[in-house]
């Protein structure tokens, strides 16, 4: 649904993927790869929010671990350079969000704009 969303929507990069990786103890989160070479974005949430935000020069300050954070890839390639918190919270998202809730899509669009 969010990668229908954000296609469907005039953006820099078609989303041509969305994988999810395990490695060591946990990995909360998606990573939405998209064409041409520009840099990922990920959903993140939980400890991997916390471990994100924690490693940015100017962190997010009073986060809400409870909601979903969008993140999006380093020009490196190596580690985030920006993070947001969205409006869309964990249970949000357990209860499922509507095909019409644009919240996430609005929050990745406005992450890769650099607003």
């Amino acid at each position: 649904m969010l990668t229908d969303q954000l296609n469907a929507s005039p953006m820099h990069g078609t989303i041509e993927k969305v994988t999810t990786r395990f490695v060591g103890q946990w990995e909360w989160c998606a990573e939405l790869q998209r064409r041409d070479e520009l840099p990922a974005v990920f959903l993140e949430f939980g400890p991997t929010a916390v471990v994100e935000n924690a490693r940015l020069r100017v962190p997010l300050s009073d986060p809400d671990y409870s909601r979903v954070f969008v993140t999006i890839q380093a020009p490196t390639g190596e580690g985030i350079s920006r993070i947001s918190q969205t409006e869309v919270s964990l249970s949000d998202v357990l209860n499922g969000l509507a095909p019409d809730d644009y919240r996430l899509r609005d929050a990745v669009l406005s992450l890769i704009n650099g607003a």
